[in-house]
């Protein structure tokens, strides 16, 4: 209690100081809200969704020249409504637009309108950071680094981007949390609302929480997923991953499938980890992830890569899957998990996340912390941490000392009759459930939800569903219980691997469709193929029977192959509704006969092939089977392009 009240004073006297602070701000600066035309890079053309930017100054406490233009996505209400829902994202550096997917269909909208702003720094707005920052990183990452090499290189990277916004004129000390609680303010003054709803995410509601204390009147329902504590936020790293750890080692132990398929996986982890710090996999990747082509893939990455798992639901249950192709060094599989946590480094700007990082919050923590909360564990856990560790040394750096602006403040006060809806993820990796609970004893009118699941609970349909129940009344009692009964753990054990089958699905999510081109023209030469072939033997009775085997064997050569391609892709789509994650390592193992029709396709086209050429036949009623055979050959290539090699 001593502790609490502590902080309830030392956020009592950071808020008179700012009322102070952003007491001389000019009310008759313009503000300025633009519709514009769709800037997302979607392809959505949906006339309830309104594109627009908000005008506003880079310093609301200390009005200089510079302005920023800060990214707005609205989509209206399905019906009629003046209420609404604004999303504060996370990172710090997040995009809340890129999110939009998730918000088109969303239930919400039965009776509010979906807010999406991106906030000072991040996404659509302007000026942007360091968007490139994170791929400085990555391509660290992708070199085979010892800690402090590899701490070093990420300063150099951090700081050049700093450099780079001070020749800017960019005021770095004004994209932080409180100057986004002040735009925050005025896009809902802007559009009208008299009150709205607040979802904020992760490091999002660190923001809420300035925005709270200094807009109450605002706000008519909080929403804190996966809610921060700006103290310990970076302390705690080793300890909160191995806890969400603990969950996956215990609950496959527990799994007969589990235990039996990947024995002890604790075991095989620490096997993993020590064997990529002894020896590296290097694997071939895009070389928009590096510009060599290659990925020298270590226990560090293996750790972050980890960690993204643990926070993803569907990727928690393919951890025992994942952690044992690493170990067994699928270097296909490995490549295709670079790719996939990519986006992981583009969708964050680096430069908001040390702005916002290194100006209030690492003050609260301490390189000494991290490393004693580190020491605690597994020599070789602890040593892949230098990600992390070198936020403390960029910061060092990043901050000035002659910076006065009063930096800290607390999330742990009291938010004064505002109904609050907690969400905390069981095995979240990032932000233990401890932080929600804290937070429900402290908040007046709350309710806490612990679900089954990682990081941010409110993206998936059940925190949607305890969202909508939440926004719209009070949550029901019987759907968060029916939620978390049906909420069951199913660790995939029954799968063949194969990681071509997501080196086939891949390009397509990326927008490269053309990969499917040549599959569709094939379909339609088979089907022309087949319906020709069966039609010329009906008619034709006085035929060579050398001449029936090529047309018989052409036909079957086209219905297997028109079976193979249509059976691939049913494969694909049912494998993926049981968990889009599988695909990155094969199918479900009862599609198994799919992967093997390409050598039956084969063995038809061989004998097809040599007979052919040894009654050496040519016939013009014979071309459509030498175009069967061509699309055969051409089909087998094709697959052993996507799916062996």
């Amino acid at each position: 209690m001593e502790l609490l009240n502590k902080y309830l004073l030392i956020f009592l006297l950071f808020s008179l100081y700012c009322n102070f602070l952003f007491s001389q701000i000019d009310n008759s600066t313009d503000i300025i809200f633009e519709v514009t035309e769709n800037f997302s890079g979607f392809d959505v053309n949906d006339k309830t969704i309104t594109w627009g930017t908000l005008n506003v100054p880079e310093n609301w406490g200390n009005e200089n020249e510079n302005r920023v233009k800060l990214g707005v996505t609205i989509l209206n209400s399905f019906y009629p409504s003046k209420e609404a829902l604004v999303f504060i994202q996370g990172g710090p550096g997040g995009s809340a637009i890129k999110t939009l997917p998730f918000w088109i269909s969303n239930n919400i909208r039965d009776s509010k309108n979906i807010v999406l702003l991106d906030l000072r720094g991040t996404g659509f707005s302007e000026p942007k950071l360091c968007p490139g920052l994170g791929k400085s990183f990555l391509n660290i990452l992708a070199e085979d680094h010892d800690s402090n090499s590899e701490i070093t290189a990420k300063i150099d990277s951090a700081l050049k981007c700093k450099d780079h916004l001070l020749d800017r004129s960019i005021d770095i000390y004004s994209y932080n949390s409180v100057n986004m609680a002040f735009d925050l303010h005025a896009l809902k003054e802007k559009l009208g609302y008299n009150k709205w709803s607040v979802y904020s995410a992760s490091y999002g509601t660190r923001v809420s929480y300035d925005y709270v204390s200094r807009f109450p009147e605002d706000i008519e329902k909080l929403i804190l997923d996966s809610p921060i504590l700006v103290e310990g936020f970076h302390n705690n790293i080793a300890s909160n991953s191995f806890n969400s750890l603990n969950i996956l080692f215990d609950r496959c132990s527990k799994s007969d499938n589990c235990k039996s398929k990947y024995g002890d996986i604790r075991d095989l982890f620490f096997k993993t980890l020590k064997d990529l710090k002894e020896n590296p996999i290097t694997v071939k990747v895009s070389k928009t992830v590096h510009p060599s082509g290659r990925f020298v893939f270590n226990a560090q990455d293996f750790m972050i890569t980890v960690q993204e798992a643990l926070g993803n639901r569907k990727l928690f249950d393919v951890l025992p899957l994942m952690i044992n192709e690493i170990y067994n060094r699928n270097t296909r599989a490995i490549s295709l998990l670079v790719s996939v946590f990519e986006d992981s480094f583009s969708n964050i700007d680096y430069g908001t996340y040390y702005c916002v990082l290194c100006n209030e919050t690492l003050d609260y923590d301490s390189l000494n912390s991290f490393e004693v909360d580190g020491s605690q564990f597994d020599e070789y856990l602890s040593e892949s941490l230098s990600y992390f560790k070198a936020d403390y040394f960029i910061c060092n750096k990043w901050r000035s000392k002659s910076h006065k602006f009063l930096k800290k403040t607390d999330s742990l006060y009291l938010i004064d009759n505002i109904p609050t809806l907690i969400l905390s993820g069981l095995y979240d990796p990032t932000v233990p459930v401890e932080n929600g609970k804290l937070l429900d004893n402290i908040i007046k009118i709350s309710e806490h939800v612990i679900l089954n699941d990682g990081h941010l609970p409110g993206f998936t349909n059940d925190g949607k569903e305890i969202m909508n129940s939440f926004l719209n009344s009070k949550i029901d009692s019987e759907i968060v219980n029916k939620i978390k009964n049906s909420r069951k753990q199913n660790f995939v054990t029954k799968v063949v691997v194969n990681s071509g089958v997501s080196g086939f699905v891949l390009p397509i999510m990326k927008s490269n469709g053309y990969i499917i081109i040549p599959l569709v023209i094939m379909i339609l030469i088979f089907l022309i193929s087949a319906f020709y072939m069966i039609t010329f033997l009906i008619k034709k009775n006085d035929l060579f029977l050398s001449t029936k085997v090529i047309c018989y064997s052409s036909f079957l050569i086209s219905l297997i192959s028109m079976f193979f391609i249509v059976g691939t892709i049913y494969s694909i789509i049912k494998t993926a509704e049981i968990n889009f994650s599988i695909l990155i390592f094969g199918l479900l193992d009862k599609y198994s006969f799919i992967l093997k029709m390409p050598y039956v396709i084969l063995t038809l086209v061989l004998f097809t092939l040599i007979y052919y050429l040894k009654k050496s036949l040519s016939c013009r009623r014979l071309i459509m089977a030498e175009l069967v055979l061509f699309s055969s050959i051409s089909l087998i290539a094709y697959y052993f392009y996507y799916f062996i090699f």
